[in-house]
């Protein structure tokens, strides 16, 4: 069975560090069957604001 997890931290609970984390460790995360689907580290935070449907400074 295939699962998705979204983490949606509130301010200052280390979002941002996990992030960077996962997104550094992508060649890790694939080589175990997880998919970490941003090629760069800003489509994390787009992603957010297009999930939320705002534009960009409008969060």
């Amino acid at each position: 069975m295939k699962r998705v997890f979204f983490h949606i931290g509130a301010p200052k609970t280390g979002t941002t560090y996990l992030q960077n984390v996962l997104f550094q460790n992508r060649p890790a995360l694939k080589a175990a069957g997880v998919l970490y689907p941003y090629s760069d580290a800003g489509q994390s935070f787009r992603s957010m604001q297009d999930f939320r449907g705002v534009g960009w400074g409008s969060a």
